[in-house]
């Protein structure tokens, strides 16, 4: 299995892929490339104040900070149960983000997805 992390603005879907929005909402554009909302936005945003933590986090803190979140980390557990199937028989998947190619939480699901796909095995 491949997953890709695109970048909302700038990327194309890949052909025979299913794709997933890892956004706060889903975009009219992914909307009509058949993509669905995963509902695995970061909650704690980059460069302003976090309504979770109340600080402004960098990247790399964001990141770590959405990994030991206890309701984010229940979401892609939900996630991975809801779409097992799906992704099963998916040789490619497509995430979906604003912050690709810089890292983000679409590193973080795409690791959950190929660990739980190596588990099918």
């Amino acid at each position: 299995m491949q997953v890709h992390i695109k970048n909302e603005r700038t990327d194309h879907p890949t052909e025979g892929a299913i794709g997933y929005s890892c956004g706060r909402y889903t975009t009219r554009k992914l909307q009509l490339h058949g993509c669905r909302d995963a509902k695995l936005g970061n909650p704690h945003p980059v460069g302003k104040r976090c309504p979770r933590c109340g600080i402004i986090h960098a990247r790399g803190e964001a990141i770590e900070a959405c990994k030991v979140d206890p309701e984010w980390r229940y979401r892609l557990r939900s996630f991975l149960r809801r779409e097992a199937k799906r992704l099963r028989y998916h040789q490619h998947v497509d995430l979906w983000c604003w912050c690709a190619p810089a890292a983000c939480h679409c590193d973080l699901i795409k690791q959950a997805i190929l660990h739980n796909h190596s588990g099918d095995a």
